[in-house]
């Protein structure tokens, strides 16, 4: 796989290197030039010994974007370690966003990245290249009308690296998923579990208590009392499968229909005779 960590291994083969530069330098001609942009001061005082002067980063096609740090680490990689020159070099990064050039840095190529406007797209494609994934494949997936995120990054990179999918099945199993939904399939769950459910804490729930015998359609079918399953619910209903040793149709009924408030207090062991309006003589109220 292509290294996640690869600005830092970048900084690393260059830390015997000074990158920090003056305020300015000269140009071809002997005379200062104050640099506008730091990033274009570093990249100078790295490369001027491979042929770099100011007149061609001043005079390069940006592309409307602002050459960052992105473009200068990537100028470096592409020069000190690929053995680019300066000409191919610079033509390499012609007119690219920052995070395309972060795509060139991590070492990906130009063809790679050129159609790529989204950065997880890119994500993933330094990290699954080697595993059959091409910005083709990407940009034709069906993503139900949902932006590729970093939850679907990490589910697709899960799938293909941790369960062994190839690369047209994992795109399979995050198809059309929000991003709650793949973050559920980043978390471990299989696409039959997290289809269905929209709700973040739901989708928590299960990946906590799948295990347990917590279904989707269980957390779908529970009678809500108007009051929508939150963050409380969600850990009122562990508190009472992992602490308090509750089966999950059990732990379901302890917190059918009570509000937000009311599942926090069934989490911190309190009474809910006092406080609710529906009680029920069936639930038990008392630990």
């Amino acid at each position: 796989m292509l290294p996640r960590n690869s600005t830092s291994q970048i900084l690393s083969a260059f830390a015997s290197l000074n990158i920090f530069p003056p305020n300015g330098d000269q140009n071809s001609d002997g005379i200062e030039f104050s640099y506008p942009n730091y990033w274009q001061a570093c990249a100078l005082r790295q490369l001027k010994g491979h042929g770099l002067t100011s007149e061609m980063l001043l005079n390069r096609n940006d592309g409307g974007h602002e050459f960052n740090e992105r473009h200068y680490f990537a100028l470096l990689n592409l020069v000190k370690l690929s053995m680019f020159n300066i000409h191919d070099a610079l033509r390499e990064i012609e007119g690219l966003s920052p995070a395309q050039a972060g795509g060139i840095e991590a070492g990906l190529t130009r063809e790679d990245v050129i159609q790529l406007k989204n950065f997880w797209h890119i994500d993933a494609l330094r990290e699954l290249k080697l595993c059959g994934l091409t910005s083709r494949i990407l940009l034709s997936r069906n993503d139900g009308g949902h932006e590729f995120d970093i939850n679907h990054s990490f589910a697709l990179c899960r799938l293909v690296e941790d369960k062994g999918f190839n690369i047209h099945a994992a795109l399979k199993e995050i198809e059309g998923l929000s991003s709650i939904q793949a973050r559920g399939i980043d978390d471990g769950l299989a696409r039959q579990d997290v289809l269905l459910l929209e709700n973040i804490w739901h989708i928590n729930a299960l990946e906590k208590l799948k295990r347990r015998g917590l279904t989707s359609e269980m957390l779908l079918i529970r009678n809500e009392g108007g009051h929508k399953f939150d963050q409380e619910h969600y850990y009122a209903l562990i508190n009472l499968v992992e602490e308090k040793k509750f089966n999950i149709q059990d732990a379901l009924k302890e917190i059918e229909g009570v509000s937000s408030d009311q599942a926090k207090m069934i989490r911190n062991g309190q009474s809910l005779i006092a406080k609710m309006d529906d009680y029920s003589p069936n639930r038990s109220l008392r630990f």
